[in-house]
């Protein structure tokens, strides 16, 4: 359906007690806990070449940031998922299409995305003074395969979303290869995304891990 690059992403996330984000979901799906806990997820980047799959590169949508606050989730089948509280995004075109394709909670946002200096620097605010951040993250030495945790494996690397539509929900399946993952922390952070969602504030500061980027394709949503 869709190809995309995925560039200069940071993963921020934070342990939240089960109940906490389990009231924010819908019955047709359950939360899953990793390493004893619910996770919610904010995860800013860069989309680039943007463009329905079977259009060439030259046909891409321009470059524009992005961030998405989730948390993990299971299917009415069992199989894993994101769960998507919100996407910001710097693109009319993409929030327009896939609200009204998916039914997904994309907002039109005032964003910026930076490199530089070795940090990497993103900004957001939703249109008409809404929710957003202000974060800023140094990513450090790469992870090698062999020593990433199966937390952090589960915590980045989802292979489908589940969003809902109309009385039911769709699964949209997605492919990519395996995140090159790198050790980061944060140097700033201001948001407010977590508190506009409905959760609480959260007890400790975030994991943070860093790639630098990997190309994806999102499939055909079919109902699930």
């Amino acid at each position: 359906m869709l190809r995309q690059r995925w560039e200069a992403v940071s993963f921020l996330h934070w342990r939240f007690r089960p109940p906490e984000v389990a009231r924010l979901l819908p019955d047709w799906v359950t939360l899953e806990e990793i390493d004893g806990s619910a996770w919610v997820g904010m995860v800013p980047f860069v989309a680039a070449g943007t463009r329905l799959g079977w259009l060439p590169p030259a046909l891409s949508l321009p470059s524009f940031p992005e961030t998405n606050l989730r948390t993990y989730v299971r299917t009415a089948s069992g199989q894993r998922a994101v769960w998507f509280f919100s996407l910001e995004a710097a693109s009319t075109a993409v929030v327009a299409a896939a609200r009204a394709a998916l039914g997904v909670p994309y907002r039109r946002a005032v964003m910026t995305a930076r490199t530089s200096d070795g940090r990497c620097r993103y900004a957001s605010r939703r249109r008409g003074a809404g929710a957003g951040h202000r974060i800023e993250v140094r990513p450090g030495p790469p992870v090698e395969t062999a020593d990433v945790s199966e937390k952090d494996h589960l915590l980045t690397g989802r292979w489908r979303a589940v969003v809902p539509r109309g009385r039911g929900r769709l699964v949209v399946p997605v492919r990519h290869r395996p995140w090159p993952l790198h050790r980061a922390e944060v140097v700033e952070l201001e948001e407010d995304l977590l508190a506009s969602t409905g959760l609480p504030r959260p007890s400790a500061p975030p994991e943070v891990l860093w790639s630098p980027g990997v190309d994806a394709v999102l499939g055909l949503p079919r109902r699930g």
